[in-house]
């Protein structure tokens, strides 16, 4: 969604790991690789590449299909079920938060082996599994009675228990440490195959809100099942667990538990609000509009994913550089024309797949589009920060933008209704520009944060106009109309972006070449 700044961890990899023996403090950070480290600067960079289009590849095929298949299960349900599930979701959101130490993450930056301390990771993540299960009974009876649905007794019940499902994927840990791409992004594939399909197929049978709760259950243990199948070397539980262990990883991950848990205690406000002024079907407006926007949102998540641990074995402030103004302009290839066309094409998505009584997400549409489009500018900046060690800032931005949004959102709702909403997330995005451009400086002196995104913003801009001017002059509302304009508008963008990034593609193409001819000669 376009105004939230979420923990910088959240994409990263999966948090489940401790670190055992002698280990370093922090005060060893940052580590020098070994001179016979096996990825060598121009491996990580064909490394990095081949992550990126492999990623790439399997991300847009996934992300159109859960936006279209999210269309089609809209039609299906009601915005009270949309509402429902988006109140018992954030809420146990705050008990996945509390109870995740981003253990994961740390484990996939350093440089050795994690030994004896992948066993570890596995006894801690059973254990935060359990009490987050007992938490989401506790919570249960607490959600249904401020949303005033006894519905929500149950599926908060049944929803928690997917965090049983964490310690099974705890293998990814070596998936990702070890840059195998194919093989992640095809298990990683599975679940949500699965949860879409049987998403949708009960929604049709008039399920309502629990094909939303089956489905991701689905999800979610399908992927983690595959991990722990195929995993070469499967965690096994130990004890006990060293002290020096546990100060090790919070140092890390302290500041990032801490914003995200201020980060989902305001998006649980803020839900809360939606709902106390504008009532439960505006709460169901707003979750599917951040629904479709969160697929926007989940570029800048799958580069983390793919950069974070390619990144972790380099210490280069060049590369680092290097990396960073590369990786920007590829979550701004994507979100631009994603973002801008969801805007652009909203009435229609309402008319032609949601149905009229979906007309009142329209302006939601409208600023989700735009909003993720800007909050795509050097969206990447928190990852190179954890990159280095220092997950301070992330903390320290996330908990000033979630206080911002919660209060103008608050306001906006209360006095304003719709539009306040409306105009209180286009100002959260801006200053959460703003405060991005601040951290960006401080780490990379003298990069043009803002310079660098206005030629692809403005071949967005100018592929919009071609739409807009043939919907206003002929009409063209009808569906052959619609798909007109629609590859007008994907035309004119893909040759002025092929244009103004010639330089990023070039870049691309030579890192390519390189791993071509080391294949040859290997």
């Amino acid at each position: 969604m376009p105004f939230d700044e979420r923990s910088a961890a959240a994409d990263l990899p999966a948090d489940a790991t401790g670190l055992a023996g002698a280990v370093p403090t922090d005060t060893d950070l940052p580590w020098t690789p070994p001179d016979d480290y096996e990825l060598r600067p121009s491996g990580l960079g064909r490394s990095a590449v081949s992550g990126v289009l492999i990623t790439a590849a399997f991300a847009v095929t996934w992300e159109l299909v859960r936006a279209l298949s999210g269309l089609v299960t809209a039609r299906f349900l009601r915005p009270s079920d949309y509402a429902l599930f988006g109140a018992a979701g954030l809420a146990l959101a705050v008990v996945g938060t509390a109870l995740s130490l981003n253990l994961g993450t740390r484990l996939v930056q350093v440089h050795e082996d994690p030994g004896d301390a992948y066993d570890y990771g596995f006894t801690i993540q059973v254990a935060l599994a359990a009490v987050s299960v007992v938490l989401a009974v506790v919570i249960a009876p607490i959600v249904a009675r401020v949303y005033h649905s006894q519905v929500l007794l149950p599926v908060c019940i049944v929803l928690g228990t997917q965090a049983l499902f964490t310690p099974l994927g705890f293998p990814v840990v070596y998936v990702q440490r070890e840059l195998r791409w194919w093989r992640q992004r095809a298990i990683a594939s599975a679940g949500p195959a699965t949860g879409i399909a049987l998403t949708l197929l009960l929604a049709i049978r008039g399920l309502g809100v629990w094909s939303l709760v089956y489905g991701q259950l689905a999800s979610g243990f399908v992927t983690a099942a595959i991990f722990w199948i195929q995993a070469h070397r499967r965690p096994r539980l130990r004890f006990p667990i060293p002290g020096a262990t546990l100060r090790f990883f919070l140092s890390f991950g302290g500041p990032l538990w801490l914003g995200g848990l201020v980060a989902v205690l305001a998006e649980n406000g803020l839900i809360y609000e939606v709902q106390l002024f504008l009532g439960l079907a505006m709460l169901g407006f707003f979750r599917v509009a951040i629904g479709l926007g969160d697929r926007i949102d989940r570029a800048e998540g799958i580069l983390a994913s793919v950069m974070f641990p390619v990144l972790s074995r380099t210490r280069d402030p060049d590369s680092l550089r290097r990396a960073f103004d590369l990786s920007s302009r590829v979550v701004l290839v994507w979100a631009v024309p994603t973002g801008l066309g969801l805007a652009v094409f909203a009435h229609d998505v309402v008319q032609y797949v949601l149905g009229p009584r979906w007309l009142p997400v329209v302006p939601l549409l409208w600023v989700e589009g735009v909003g993720e489009t800007f909050n795509a500018i050097a969206t990447m900046w928190a990852t190179f920060y954890l990159v280095t060690g220092n997950s301070r800032p992330s903390f320290r931005m996330g908990v000033q933008v979630q206080l911002l949004m919660l209060l103008l959102v608050g306001v906006g709702a209360r006095f304003f209704g719709l539009p306040g909403i409306v105009g209180a997330l286009y100002a959260v995005v801006l200053i959460s520009l703003g405060l991005r451009r601040h951290y960006i400086q401080r780490l990379f002196p003298g990069v043009p944060v803002l310079l660098s995104a206005v030629p692809l913003m403005g071949v967005g801009g100018l592929a919009c106009i071609a739409p807009v001017v043939l919907g206003a002059r002929y009409g063209m509302s009808s569906p052959s109309g619609l798909a007109l304009r629609v590859l007008l508008f994907l035309a004119v963008y893909a040759v002025g972006a092929s244009f103004v990034e010639r330089g990023s593609m070039r870049a691309i193409f030579a890192l390519l070449r390189e791993r071509r001819l080391s294949a040859r000669t290997a």
